[in-house]
């Protein structure tokens, strides 16, 4: 079947900018998960003194977003080898079979031990000014999925076993540190699942450089995504090549962002969100938006992360600048979701079905 259209992650350039792919949501059979690949930023670097920047989005849920920034911020994107790609030893557990579990609401059933949480002090960051949300009002089952997900009353997880995330010397640590984060990642969202009376799965985190074809369509080698009809993460060995000073927060939120996307799919939210009466772009920033708030309270509470005054900066600077976005959100609304984000201890402070499309522009 068709799939949403890929865009390619370009170095950024000088002077340059480069605004979002258009969206196309895919047909898909109702046998399967939707057929699209929710694809991570590039984010920009750190806005030097004297130095211009610019920002860019690329695809997700068979898109592209990103805020790319710039001259004196990146290395170029290096060119890749040819050879296959690699499925990481610890993170090759072949995705179960079937559909997502049931993604039913209310009260869960049993109360587990609690996720892998952290003693951690994290970086305060500035308070905002947030609104208790509206209550949701759903008047179809997959609104039920999306508005009242049992996930909502639940902590954002952080957990103490993450690794503490540096640049890697070579290609070998690069793989490794991404397996170990997804594997953190892994280990803190399955209790809070048990606890919703779900189930997760691990995804399988595919490392690939060079161009690849999967169930979600065909990539370039300079993408990473995350595809819900086989539930593998691909990252972009070429992303280790982006490295400088802003790359360990740019890997780090990469990653979670394409965790977060499988916890959205295990949850039954991407599935549902197909079947709502909202038009294509709409449910696009919706589910977009909703990463981007769950994965930036991940990022800051992770005590191997290291989130800090400057990522603090960096983070904001990316929220607010950039080319408006049909599919990833305006200034205005990424603003809102991704700093909202911070502050939000549970998935459900990070509910964007629940809003009127006013606030997900």
């Amino acid at each position: 079947p068709a799939v949403g259209q890929f865009v390619p992650h370009h170095p950024p350039r000088p002077g340059a900018f480069r605004g979002p792919g258009p969206y196309a949501p895919p047909p898909y059979p109702p046998q399967l998960p939707p057929l699209g690949a929710i694809s991570a930023r590039p984010y920009p670097a750190p806005r030097r003194k004297g130095g211009p920047w610019v920002a860019m989005a690329v695809i997700g849920v068979a898109l592209v977003v990103a805020l790319v920034a710039g001259p004196t911020l990146v290395r170029a994107l290096g060119g890749g080898s040819s050879a296959a790609p690699v499925t990481t030893p610890a993170s090759t557990t072949a995705p179960s079979s079937g559909a997502p579990s049931s993604p039913s609401t209310g009260p869960a059933s049993s109360s587990p031990a609690p996720s892998p949480t952290s003693t951690y002090t994290p970086y305060q960051v500035p308070p905002g000014k947030w609104k208790d949300l509206p209550k949701a009002n759903p008047s179809s089952e997959d609104e039920r999925v999306v508005q009242v997900s049992r996930l909502y009353p639940l902590q954002i997880p952080a957990s103490d076993a993450c690794p503490t995330v540096g640049t890697p010397k070579n290609k070998a640590g690069y793989r490794d540190l991404s397996r170990k984060i997804i594997d953190c990642q892994f280990a803190a969202w399955k209790p809070q699942f048990e606890q919703a009376g779900m189930t997760l799965s691990k995804p399988t985190l595919i490392i690939f450089n060079k161009a690849v074809s999967t169930a979600c369509g065909k990539a370039s080698a300079e993408q990473s995504f995350y595809c819900p009809a086989t539930e593998e993460i691909y990252l972009s060995e070429q992303r280790f090549e982006s490295s400088e000073q802003w790359w360990r927060l740019h890997f780090a939120s990469t990653l979670v962002h394409e965790f977060v996307h499988h916890v959205q799919h295990r949850a039954g939210i991407l599935d549902a969100s197909m079947g709502l009466a909202q038009g294509r772009q709409e449910r696009t920033r919706r589910v977009e938006l909703q990463a981007y708030c769950v994965a930036n309270r991940v990022t800051l509470m992770t005590p191997g992360f290291r989130f800090g005054q400057r990522d603090y900066s960096t983070l904001k600077q990316w929220a607010e600048q950039g080319e408006e976005s049909k599919t990833h959100g305006s200034r205005a609304s990424r603003q809102h979701w991704w700093m909202r984000g911070l502050e939000q201890s549970t998935v459900g402070g990070c509910n964007t079905w629940v809003v009127p499309a006013s606030q997900v522009t």
